[in-house]
């Protein structure tokens, strides 16, 4: 049994994963902890009160970490070719939820 952090929204007093763990079963007990993201006015206010130079680092830390790898979205051409799901765009409710597929409109 591994603790993962699940990503999960509140909604009318229920917590629903946004992305269903594999290795849960049905009505397993888990143990939630809160850990609120913190909103964009937040961060920058919190950058706002850095001094120069933990401002220096936080810059330092920030170039590293677009060096080190690109954004995961200039690869994302590569799941919709390996996964041959060619109407994603169109039909992501029916792909993430389960609804049924929406018609298709016809080309202007």
């Amino acid at each position: 049994m591994a603790n993962d952090i699940i990503a999960a929204v509140y909604e009318n007093g229920v917590f629903r994963p946004l992305q269903a763990p594999s290795d849960l079963a049905e009505h397993q007990e888990v143990r939630l902890y809160r850990v609120v993201a913190p909103t964009k006015g937040q961060v920058v206010a919190a950058i706002e009160r850095l001094q120069p130079e933990q401002l220096a680092e936080l810059w330092e830390v920030i170039c590293a970490w677009l060096d080190a790898a690109p954004s995961p979205l200039y690869r994302i051409h590569e799941s919709a070719i390996a996964t041959g799901v060619t109407d994603l765009a169109n039909q992501h409710d029916h792909y993430l939820y389960g609804t049924d597929k929406r018609r298709s409109s016809p080309p202007a």
